[in-house]
């Protein structure tokens, strides 16, 4: 099971209440449900995929940090309840014609309705401090993109704060996780019919969430995917055959890799924001 994650309280533009929410007992089905109040902050923990209005993350990049990231108005509308799940894993489908075409500005959502289409906040302003030292940055003014150099060494501690849209969430110090722990990724087959998919690692000293997302084949298109997560302490995380070879068409399955972060969940009026401080582990792939 997870452990109880830290929770702190922040400002919003909606008032939530001042004291902790416990999300202990959330069920063990992959990503869980933070059961995160508006002005609440959840170390240790992802926002919940239909939550999410997108992610904010810092990235070692070459000895320094990089910032990227991009929020939207609202959960995007393609993403829902899993399909399948193991206790890391969960399989999401979608159904690319469940709606015929949708009137300009809207897209198809999960249930099947036209829904209007999230959009881009441009407004987003985010600061790192390190050691007493602040960084800012302001998103693209035109695709609501955040990106650029922390000025830090890779193995720093920051405190993030950000505001966008009339939110804003301040987090405690979180430090990037280790970018040169090593992760093997098994399979019963090969990238044609891999089967279940396995992925293990030896537990590191600095904890952190190991995560992966696989999407379908490129040339199937369309928001089916499975996503794992699981604890560093954890050592492994499993996805049955059946929540990966739907994902293997036409030129095989396009597993994109393993990141090991230090996770956060902010919840907002707007919805959840994910920070993610770290990136991408030394893996590699033994079917």
């Amino acid at each position: 099971m997870r452990t109880a994650p830290l929770l702190v309280f922040f400002a919003a533009c909606s008032s939530g209440p001042s004291d902790t929410h416990d999300t202990a007992d959330t069920a063990d089905t992959g990503p869980a449900d933070t059961g995160l109040l508006p002005g609440e902050v959840a170390l240790g923990v992802t926002c919940p995929i239909a939550e999410s209005i997108g992610t904010i993350g810092l990235q070692p990049s070459g000895g320094s940090a990089w910032i990227s990231g991009q929020l939207y108005d609202r959960p995007n509308p393609w993403y829902g309840a899993p399909t399948l799940t193991t206790s890391t894993c969960a399989f999401h489908t979608f159904n690319t014609n469940a709606c015929g075409t949708c009137p300009t500005g809207d897209v198809c959502g999960q249930d099947g309705e036209c829904t209007k289409q999230p959009r881009a906040l441009t407004d987003v302003h985010v600061e790192l401090t390190r050691d007493g030292e602040t960084v800012s940055f302001d998103a693209d003014p035109t695709g609501g993109y955040l990106y650029g150099d922390a000025a830090g060494p890779d193995s720093s501690a920051y405190v993030l704060t950000a505001t966008f849209a009339g939110q804003s969430i301040t987090l405690p110090e979180l430090r990037l996780a280790d970018p040169t722990l090593a992760v093997i990724v098994t399979t019963e087959g090969d990238y044609d019919a891999p089967g279940a998919l396995d992925a293990t690692w030896t537990p590191p000293a600095d904890g952190g969430l190991l995560t992966t997302t696989i999407p379908i084949n490129h040339h199937a298109g369309g928001p089916t995917f499975t996503h794992c997560e699981a604890p560093a302490s954890a050592g492994a995380f499993h996805a049955d055959a059946d929540m990966v070879d739907p994902l293997s068409l036409i030129t095989g399955l396009e597993f994109q890799g393993v990141d090991h972060v230090n996770v956060a969940a902010a919840q907002t009026a707007l919805g959840c924001v994910d920070v993610r401080f770290g990136g991408a582990t030394a893996w590699v792939w033994e079917p």
